[in-house]
């Protein structure tokens, strides 16, 4: 339950600062109103399932834990302040263009929910469902009543360079009630493959 409210209340203090971040650059950000959506509205679904998929594939800093279970929506968002305001200062990566290109992104993570046809054989995990059954007992018991798996991940929505030669996400997975972990990476395409290419925010553990 803690850990629930916790992402609960920093995704609602992000859209804050994000706002703020913004306004206080020379950034122009064009939203987009979506509901429910399962696609990055300014990206191929081609790149961005072959991206979700290769990166759940990864493993993770601490932990070898196989992503057989995937929530169909992460319950925290893409980029921490923090990370924005690292973003706008990664100039050497990420241009002026590339920035804007990113928040214009982000708005719809806030939405984002998997295909389940696009995802392989790995099992989609409803939040709302573990969300509503959990009534007595942590969303962990109820994900274990349900499912029967060791435990799940989750991922954002993967948001884009222009160029799409850039790819920033943030997943994570829970393996018991006070045991998991968290992390946002930035993927760079080398040799036809998504590679890590920088932390943004290590493996931290939940």
């Amino acid at each position: 339950m803690l850990l629930y409210r916790y992402f609960v209340l920093r995704n609602l203090a992000l859209g804050l600062v994000l706002q703020a971040v913004v306004s206080c650059t020379d950034i122009k950000v064009n939203t987009v109103e979506l509901s429910g959506i399962t696609s990055n509205p300014f990206v191929p679904d081609s790149i961005t399932y072959t991206f979700i998929n290769d990166a759940l594939l990864q493993k993770f800093s601490n932990s070898d834990f196989t992503c057989d279970f995937v929530l169909d929506r992460p319950f925290t968002a893409t980029l921490a302040a923090e990370d924005s305001l690292l973003l706008i200062r990664m100039d050497s990566v990420f241009s002026e263009e590339d920035v804007e290109f990113l928040y214009k992104q982000v708005a719809g993570g806030e939405k984002f929910r998997l295909n389940p046809a696009l995802i392989g054989d790995r099992m989609l995990v409803s939040l709302d469902t573990i969300v509503s059954e959990a009534k007595g007992k942590t969303k962990f018991k109820a994900f274990r009543d349900r499912y029967g798996g060791e435990g799940f991940c989750y991922i954002t929505l993967p948001i884009f360079s222009k160029k799409f030669s850039y790819a920033i996400v943030r997943k994570g997975m829970v393996c018991g009630n006070i045991c998991g972990e968290d992390e946002t990476q930035i993927y760079k395409v080398t040799d036809g493959r998504w590679q890590q290419f920088y932390t943004l925010r290590g493996a931290e553990e939940i």
